[in-house]
């Protein structure tokens, strides 16, 4: 049965089974701000200590606000404006306009809560359904256009996971090439620059791009599974424990693979991400130009569907 609570003044709801407990704020972003493994007692989420969740500015850059937790991004992840087919244009706010507004919860029936948003700017709803099953959160979304024209968009969950050295990046073995989406300066080279998975050779030395390094390190990187490489899985390894977070997706449904690596380049974070997307290289307006990214038609839904497992 979920559970309510107070967490900094936000309204906490609580799912839960014998194996897994996730803890979301409806108020803000419908986020997720933990995710406990409760057979090993491990949360896989970050949230940094001495850091008070508040309420965003609509329109608002993420990294100012508590850069942790589960926040959903749609319909871009940089921000972008987009010029659509009848010549209008619209601004599509950093990693989207939903992550910042409250979301309306319910629970349908015993296994499956409801989270429910309307855009403030882009005209659409997006729906979230969430049940457990075992070690498993079953993830359904139902994204209705309400606008007179398509629109394009991406969409990507943002699960800020709290890094550790040596952790690893497990792909399907077909998956021999990524895209650079932005890094650290000077460390994988400029935008769309391509290497070689999970093996790199990086000004002459050879680098294991899977491998999650010290903190020390001081460099991050957003990198793209090659578009031409649809994959339907991505997980996150720790060899030390055996512990694992894993997606499963449809590619036909999620073409594209992020994967967010920080070892305290950016804002001096310890994190990684798996970001299965309907869009390419972040950046809406690019990828609607370069036909990356979904497009729903007018007064039309669309729908898919996301599991993630904790073992």
């Amino acid at each position: 049965m979920p559970t309510t609570s107070c967490f900094d003044g936000f309204e906490t709801y609580v799912i839960e089974n014998e194996r897994l407990r996730l803890t979301l704020l409806p108020s803000l972003g419908g986020k997720a701000i933990s995710l406990i493994n409760k057979q090993t007692g491990r949360e896989w989420l970050d949230r940094p200590s001495g850091r008070p969740f508040q309420r965003p500015t609509n329109g608002s850059f993420w990294g100012d606000w508590d850069r942790c937790g589960w926040d959903e991004m749609i319909p871009t992840i940089d921000p972008c404006t987009v010029t659509l087919h009848d010549g209008s244009v619209l601004y599509a706010p950093d990693h989207g306009e939903v992550w910042s507004l409250p979301w309306s919860i319910y629970r349908e029936d015993y296994q499956t809560t409801v989270l429910s948003v309307e855009g403030p700017i882009w005209p659409y709803s997006l729906e979230k359904r969430i049940s457990l099953n075992g070690s498993t959160i079953q993830f359904s979304y139902r994204l209705l256009n309400k606008s007179k024209l398509a629109l394009p968009f991406i969409w990507a969950p943002h699960p800020i996971l709290k890094a550790r050295e040596g952790m690893q990046i497990i792909l399907p073995d077909s998956v021999d090439n990524v895209v650079v989406a932005v890094a650290s300066t000077g460390w994988l080279g400029e935008r769309d620059s391509s290497w070689n998975w999970p093996v790199a050779e990086v000004q002459g030395k050879l680098n294991s791009l899977d491998s999650m390094p010290a903190l020390s390190t001081n460099r991050f990187q957003k990198l793209y599974v090659n578009p031409d490489l649809h994959c339907s899985w991505c997980m996150v390894l720790d060899p030390s424990t055996g512990e694992a977070f894993r997606f499963d997706y449809d590619p036909s449904q999620l073409p594209y693979t992020g994967i967010w690596m920080n070892a305290g380049g950016w804002a001096g974070e310890y994190q990684v991400a798996l970001e299965p997307s309907t869009g390419y290289l972040d950046h809406l307006g690019e990828a609607f130009a370069t036909g990356r990214c979904a497009s729903i038609e007018a007064g039309e839904g669309r729908s898919w569907e996301l599991a993630c497992s904790i073992t």
